[in-house]
């Protein structure tokens, strides 16, 4: 018999949508510490139409965001707009400068090409920056997505030229990386080979063996292994432009050498079949803990997939978050409360608040039917819960991907000693933030 002697409401004042992901490769293991969950490809296009295009790693297109690149006006190479909902253009001695699909820097001493690029001297540097303000397109319910690595598509001029780029994360510098074009003064002039440890170096030389390529002065530069949501570019010897893929000739080719910045999030872990994660210290309750089922519908209990997860606890309650594209996993969500003063007689019991807009309210969490929950299935109750028994018509959210469900299993109320331990465990499927209200 369920023990509901000291039950009564929890209430919940929002739930947290899901993040759209679509294809994210995840290790097959659990994981208490924080995993890079991708978040999209910002892209810098060039060519018929120059663009800055945010793809959130959907199979849609329609949420797509999209920011002009162009300039001022007909004669001006200043570049406008230099802020949108995307990213922030900057630059130190002079302003950012667009011309013929390449960006540079624009000051009172440009001249012909020089207004669109970054020259050594006068010193310039060129600043993208993410705008990731609350609310806006990088802003998800794993927190404000950031760039974990970007592909540049760098135009280089001058002898030996060198190029450094300075990565920054929240304002600290994260990383300094080196680009160096081996053109045909690399081999005539051995002081170009002097570069720092570490340096990418691009390009091809009448020198080389096989001769060189028509188009040896792009070079598409990598970076990774580094966390950053700005990049200073600056010219340590000779100049460069920042391009978007229009001069690699065909449509084919430029659209593999677009100047491109990998995003990503970070979740708290991951979860295979069995694991559980915990909130112990949050100051709701004294223990929270998920614990994921198989998935709905599995013929098995190994981990598959693993699915990453991120619990936040704040004054009112904790929120549980995953993929979107985990439609099918399953959990057992157990909550552990200590009264050992001012008992209260009923408990507040448990409800829940699926995210919709505008806010649909909290919802009471009924007692799980038969046709949920069967007990004494066996493995220690993750195969006792069925998502095909979910009565029809019990979604709770009328926004969120697949089937928004929870019901209460088990209420466990202990007084000892005038210490009351109560215990709820419910089922899951979908992502709630639960709290005593």
């Amino acid at each position: 018999m369920n023990k509901r002697t000291w039950v009564a409401a929890l209430a919940s004042t929002s739930l947290v949508a899901t993040l759209g992901l679509v294809g994210v490769a995840i290790p097959v293991a659990d994981a208490t510490t924080p995993v890079q969950v991708p978040a999209g490809t910002l892209s810098f296009i060039t060519g018929t139409t120059d663009k800055l295009v945010y793809d959130k790693g959907t199979a849609a297109t329609d949420d797509d965001a999209v920011q002009a690149v162009g300039n001022a006006s007909p004669t001006s190479c200043n570049l406008a707009p230099t802020s949108g909902d995307l990213l922030t253009w900057g630059a130190s001695g002079g302003v950012p400068g667009l011309k013929a699909d390449s960006v540079g820097v624009t000051s009172a001493q440009s001249t012909g090409t020089s207004c669109y690029r970054v020259n050594n001297r006068p010193a310039e540097a060129l600043t993208l920056s993410l705008n990731r303000a609350a609310g806006g397109v990088y802003d998800t319910p794993f927190g404000q997505a950031y760039a974990n690595a970007a592909n540049l598509d760098i135009e280089m001029k001058g002898d030996g030229a060198l190029v450094k780029a300075v990565t920054s994360k929240n304002g600290a510098i994260t990383g300094t990386f080196y680009l160096a074009l081996k053109d045909d003064d690399w081999y005539r002039k051995s002081t170009y080979t002097q570069v720092p440890a570490g340096t990418t170096i691009c390009g091809s030389s009448k020198y080389d063996q096989p001769s060189s390529t028509s188009n040896r002065d792009n070079c598409y530069w990598s970076i990774n292994g580094v966390s950053f949501d700005s990049i200073t570019l600056s010219a340590v010897r000779g100049a460069f432009s920042l391009e978007g893929g229009s001069d690699w000739g065909c449509v084919g080719t430029a659209d593999t050498h677009r100047t491109t910045f990998s995003l990503v999030v970070d979740a708290d872990g991951e979860l295979c079949v069995g694991g559980s994660a915990d909130t112990s210290s949050d100051s709701v309750f004294d223990q929270s803990t998920v614990t994921r089922l198989p998935d709905a519908g599995a013929t098995n209990e190994e981990c598959g997939q693993a699915v990453v997860y991120t619990l936040d606890s704040d004054a009112t309650g904790v929120t549980f978050r995953k993929p979107a594209s985990a439609i099918d996993a399953q959990f057992l969500v157990q909550i552990t409360r200590v009264y050992d003063t001012d008992l209260p007689n009923p408990v507040p019991a448990l409800r829940i608040n699926w995210l919709d807009t505008p806010d649909t309210g909290a919802q009471d969490i009924p007692w799980c039917p038969e046709s949920v929950y069967s007990p004494g299935s066996g493995n220690g109750g993750l195969t006792d819960f069925d998502a095909a028994g979910i009565p029809e018509g019990s979604d709770g959210s009328s926004q969120q991907p697949g089937v928004q469900y929870t019901c209460l299993y088990d209420s466990d109320p202990t007084l000892v000693d005038g210490v009351l331990t109560q215990v709820d465990s419910f089922y899951l499927v979908g992502d709630p933030k639960y709290g005593a209200f």
